[in-house]
């Protein structure tokens, strides 16, 4: 699953919770649930809580699609 990010702007701890939430529940599936195209504030905010490595992160459509196949 591809999550596009390219339209969030603002990202609070409520989110970050379905985000972890979403990720948990799809590796408990054998899923891989990975996000693209996240705006520079987005990425500042996981780095800042130390979450950026919990997330799948891709630039782009193309780069996530090719890390699902």
């Amino acid at each position: 699953i591809i999550l596009n990010l390219k339209n969030l702007i603002l990202l609070d701890s409520s989110g970050i919770g379905v985000f972890i939430d979403i990720v948990k529940k799809a590796e408990q599936k054998n899923v891989k649930f990975v996000f693209c195209s996240l705006q520079n504030q987005v990425i500042q905010i996981l780095k800042l809580s130390k979450l950026i490595d919990v997330f799948s992160i891709y630039n782009d459509e193309e780069e996530a699609l090719n890390s699902v196949l």
